[in-house]
């Protein structure tokens, strides 16, 4: 099933980090190991406490959780 998710800030992927990670069952200290990112950085940023990130930081995550990440230009989602 391909789920679609539209991120507009880095409270949305912080919702998404955490929402996903809980879906899986996993636990923080998991999702370190999974994805090479500390476990305090992870409970910072689900915790609101980060204010932005790196690309290669997002991809690790990404990754760790097993999803994909897709960027598409606005004008792109009116269309789907």
């Amino acid at each position: 099933m391909n789920k679609h998710i539209e991120l507009n800030n880095i409270n949305d992927v912080a919702a998404f980090i955490k929402d996903s990670r809980v879906a899986l069952n996993i636990s923080q200290e998991t999702l370190s190991v999974l994805s090479g990112v500390e476990r305090s950085w992870i409970s910072r940023l689900e915790m609101g406490r980060i204010d932005g990130m790196s690309l290669k930081t997002l991809e690790k995550l990404i990754k760790g959780l097993n999803s994909k990440l897709i960027i598409v230009p606005s004008a792109v989602l009116m269309d789907l």
